[in-house]
């Protein structure tokens, strides 16, 4: 039988973890089409199996109460969860040693061992350093869009530089905005993510000086980005609403997650228009 909190984690795979799967997906196919750049099936594979090893590892984890401690970690669970994470591994350096290139393999390679540190070493200075999380989280995305680039061997240009400070902002919007619905939990913890050092009001406040600080930027970078680039204020203003009605909305997750499936909307409609 599934347990009450089991339950709760197997519905948060299914709706939660997925729209961040899809997320992923719509961004770099957005950021593909801003930039006119490729984007293979080998990376859309890619994109899929690095997703399934940073997201759905502490959901999985969770919904089956797998325990790694040395006595407990030789056990049915223990070992599938492994696994799976292995195979995840397996099918990202397939895919880089067949179609990348030596530099998008060492990339790989940091981005990896950044996964793999939070939990294991990096995760209790969350409890010494405030934001700890908030940064260190939208870090590892901001490398996997860059990452993209290499794996293409995309010369990066000053255009490039500023997108991903825009995609840097756009991501800690994301990660502090999702850590509103863990501040109890969180707090219990010890943990000083933003969200329980600033409380419910203040964070929201932070939240969207960080949306405005989005807006300028890409509107100060008018000359320098590609022109279809500024149908990402859309989301943005989309994002700021809902942001502003969260507490109605019980401070859920997709309140943010969706913002990068209207990325890929509007740039569509955008290349449509321009």
């Amino acid at each position: 039988m599934i347990s009450q909190s089991s339950g709760y984690m197997w519905k948060k795979i299914l709706t939660e973890d997925f729209l961040v799967l899809f997320g992923a997906l719509a961004e770099i196919y957005a950021i593909s089409l801003i930039f006119n750049l490729p984007l293979t099936w080998d990376f859309v594979l890619f994109i899929l199996a690095i997703s399934s090893f940073q997201y759905f590892y502490d959901s999985i984890k969770e919904a089956f109460k797998v325990d790694f401690s040395i006595k407990k970690i030789f056990n049915f669970k223990a070992i599938s969860l492994l696994f799976f994470i292995l195979v995840m591994i397996a099918i990202m350096f397939y895919l880089v040693l067949k179609n990348g290139t030596i530099l998008s393999l060492y990339f790989l390679l940091v981005l990896i061992i950044l996964g793999i540190l939070y939990p294991i070493l990096l995760k209790p200075l969350t409890k010494k350093i405030v934001g700890f999380k908030d940064f260190y989280v939208p870090l590892g995305w901001n490398l996997f869009v860059l990452f993209y680039f290499v794996y293409y061997s995309i010369p990066i240009s000053i255009g490039i530089i500023i997108f991903m400070i825009f995609v840097y902002l756009r991501d800690l919007v994301n990660a502090s905005y999702c850590d509103i619905e863990d501040i109890k939990e969180d707090k219990s913890k010890g943990l000083k993510t933003l969200a329980v050092v600033f409380g419910k009001r203040k964070i929201v406040y932070f939240l969207q000086i960080l949306n405005i600080g989005s807006i300028v930027l890409l509107l100060a970078s008018y000359s320098i980005l590609p022109k279809v680039a500024l149908f990402l204020l859309i989301p943005i203003l989309i994002t700021m609403l809902l942001i502003s009605v969260a507490k109605r909305l019980r401070w859920k997750n997709f309140v943010v997650d969706i913002e990068y499936i209207i990325w890929l909307i509007v740039i569509l409609a955008g290349k449509l228009i321009l």
